[in-house]
């Protein structure tokens, strides 16, 4: 018996490898299903979380850090809002998310039905000038002047020495 037989009925062919990787992420995303709840109630259970202390660095004070630093100082960094200004600030943001959805869902609607459109153009008759010239035989071109070389000073007297 081959190593993929055993331990199978003969007669029954053994399922294919491709499904396994299939197998797995479903066993990963039902594991992710049961294991958010755990995670969710232990987040709230630690409640809000400790201050942190942050120090501003560097020789502009353009650097932020968790450790102290040379010549750093020590800057706030708690949100000072009251808790109806900040749910006031997550409807903001919440509405301006809405209405970047819609307004990207019109684009992509609007670029769709474009999409088989033809570009727009207006017929625009040569005017005569542009025809008569085009039609007009061609003037024989000037010969060119033979050129003209010149030597630099002091060449000529270096010559003659």
């Amino acid at each position: 018996m081959t190593g993929a037989m055993q331990g199978r009925e003969p007669g029954r062919p053994t399922p294919p490898r491709r499904w396994a990787g299939v197998q797995a992420a479903g066993r990963l995303a039902i594991l992710a299903r049961l294991a958010a709840p755990a995670v969710l109630a232990a987040a709230a259970a630690a409640g809000p979380a400790a201050a942190q202390t942050v120090y501003r660095c560097g020789p502009e004070g353009r650097e932020y850090s968790h450790t102290p630093c040379a010549g750093g100082r020590e800057v706030v960094v708690e949100d000072a809002r009251t808790a109806d200004q900040q749910r006031a600030a997550k409807e903001v943001a919440a509405r301006e998310a809405r209405a970047a959805r819609q307004l990207a869902d019109e684009r992509r609607a609007r670029e769709a039905a474009a999409k088989g459109q033809a570009p727009i153009g207006i017929p625009v008759p040569p005017s005569p000038l542009a025809a008569s010239a085009a039609s007009a035989p061609r003037k024989a071109a000037k010969p060119k002047p033979a050129p003209v070389y010149v030597a630099p000073r002091g060449a000529a007297s270096a010559a003659q020495r």
